[in-house]
């Protein structure tokens, strides 16, 4: 159902349930006349649902199923040191549950004005005088008398929390629905910590009696009495992963609701609240069949025509606009990050470039059937004939003559003997530069073909240098994967591995990192260096998902 056909069913329903009908019959001179007002009041409201159903995805679910549940009141601690995003969540909690309730902002922090300038968009969210204002110490001269009721009545003076209740009491009864945020608690009960317990009690029986929800700020991360009052509670942290910002909310508590994950990403970007949904793997074999899915369009780099673009216009973000000719990109990714995750970076690239008759050569541990590089994503994207002439797969022969044969009928395929790889390596890209009247050719390899073992850098120098030295002189762009092991937190232990990719990195022009926290993908840059974008991946039916880059502030 469409949000304005539920609009106008929750509207109608409840106006009948009001006996709001019976009055408009009075006022309204016939039924079409009435069915007319309920429809336009149903376009206002299902355009405010429609944006407030567009913001619930910026929280964690269980966040939204404890604050929308009927008929009973709910209270939420939020936890944090200051800068963490306390205030910030709340707002946005505001902001999504605003169709269904009436907002109530009580601060202590910061005066109404000082809020509309810091959150422009919660203008739309609270009436001006649903901001109680704790912070005035004086009242400003006004002439008229109508303003100083305003001003009255969106500031509370309190000489006690007692006093305060009262007045929270007195503003919430004038609305049947309503959800209040207090912002802070600790500068409500402010040194009365003695008789802080009595007070919170009365606080959370008002939220059971008035069936009340209660969303309260405090910046006290140690365990107090209202840890085991309040029906939830959320802790934001704010640290740093390899020296970039990284935020965590902790779902410590979250009484009646199942919770799906302790902990959650989230970011503060446009200065708004943002988690990161968690990432599921899209699998659309429907989509791989059909033949509905549209070829690949080229896309074209943005305003820099020196530069090939990756196929996401995203993406191109990470290379200042797109990938240069003779320059090679490094790519390390977690062993940890699922792998079917990477093709939805890689398979695109591979169509952009093909369908501008780019020849690409294409090599993983995996062979033809690599998990990287979805080869079956890729055949649905470009017909059959660009692909014979155009990609190349090289595969590692296995001394089977059947699958050796198997390789001989299908061209896109160079089987190749484990010691041969240079060789075979040259003349694919000799073969494919000629189909591709020289353009830079792309090589996809998953460097793996560097045999590790117990082998030092030092021993694998020629041997490397000299296919780096290839890519350079002969105008090629090199995609290269290293799946690097996770080490977990301790960031002290060195394997040979990471020894390997810290000495290559240094020929390299570019160097991505893609890792996997809280069950979501982030990708930064290393070279050049980059804070950390959130990998937001939504599944639209088709076989690539849609990927936009968020940025984590």
């Amino acid at each position: 159902m469409v949000p304005f056909q539920r609009s106008f069913l929750e509207l109608f329903s409840a106006a009948f349930l009001k006996e709001e009908l019976f009055r408009l019959r009075w006022i309204l001179p016939n039924r079409i006349s009435i069915f007319i007002y309920f429809l336009r009041k149903s376009a206002i409201h299902a355009e405010e649902l429609s944006m407030s159903e567009n913001k619930v995805n910026n929280i964690p679910i269980e966040i939204y199923e404890s604050l929308t549940q009927r008929e009973i009141g709910y209270s939420l601690l939020i936890k944090g040191e200051a800068g963490t995003g306390k205030t910030t969540l709340a707002l946005s909690i505001l902001s999504i549950l605003r169709s269904n309730m009436e907002a109530i902002y009580i601060s202590t922090r910061v005066a109404p004005q000082s809020l509309y300038a810091q959150f422009p968009w919660i203008r739309e969210v609270l009436k001006e005088n649903n901001i109680l204002d704790a912070t005035r110490t004086y009242f400003p001269p006004v002439d008229n008398p109508n303003e100083l009721k305003t001003h009255l009545l969106r500031t509370i003076k309190f000489k006690d929390a007692p006093e305060f209740l009262k007045i929270l009491y007195d503003k919430i009864s004038e609305y049947e629905n309503a959800i209040v945020v207090i912002d802070s608690w600790d500068a409500i009960i402010g040194t009365c910590a003695n008789v802080s317990q009595e007070w919170e009690t009365v606080l959370t029986e008002v939220v059971r009696q008035l069936n009340l929800k209660l969303i309260v700020v405090s910046e006290r991360t140690i365990s107090s009495f209202l840890d085991y009052t309040f029906d939830g509670i959320v802790t934001l942290t704010d640290s740093e992963l390899d020296g970039r910002t990284h935020r965590q909310i902790e779902i410590n508590k979250i009484r009646g609701i199942e919770r799906r994950q302790k902990r959650y990403n989230y970011t503060l970007n446009n200065n708004e609240f943002m988690y990161c949904s968690p990432y599921y793997e899209i699998n659309n074999n429907n989509a791989l069949e059909t033949s509905k899915v549209k070829k690949w369009d080229a896309i074209q780099p943005i305003g820099n025509h020196s530069v090939y673009s990756t196929g996401n216009p995203e993406l191109d973000k990470l290379y200042h606009g797109g990938l240069k000719a003779k320059s090679l990109n490094l790519w390390e990714i977690e062993s940890d990050v699922p792998l079917t995750a990477f093709s939805h970076i890689i398979v695109p690239l591979i169509c952009n470039f093909v369908t501008q008759n780019i020849g690409t050569i294409i090599y993983t541990a995996e062979g033809i059937n690599s998990r990287f590089v979805d080869k079956n994503k890729i055949f649905v994207y470009l017909p059959m004939d660009r692909i014979r002439a155009y990609i190349r797969y090289l595969v590692e022969s296995v001394g089977n003559e059947k699958l050796n044969k198997k390789y001989d009928i299908l061209p896109y395929v160079v089987p190749f003997e484990p010691m041969e790889f240079k060789r075979q390596f040259t003349a694919t890209y000799v073969e494919l530069a000629e189909s591709s009247s020289y353009s830079p050719i792309i090589s996809v390899m998953g460097y793996d073909f560097i045999n590790l073992r117990d082998r030092s850098f030092s021993d694998l120098s020629s041997e490397f240098y000299n296919h780096l030295k290839f890519v350079r002189n002969y105008n090629s762009i090199e995609i290269a994967i290293v799946n690097r092991l996770t080490t977990g937190n301790d960031t002290s232990i060195s394997t040979p591995q990471q020894r390997f990719i810290e000495n290559i990195s240094y020929f390299f022009n570019t160097h991505i990192k893609m890792i996997y926290k809280n069950n979501v993908i982030f990708l930064y840059g290393i070279k050049p260096y980059s804070g950390i974008w959130w990998m937001k991946m939504e599944d639209e039916d088709q076989p690539l998902a849609k990927i936009t880059l968020i940025p984590m502030v």
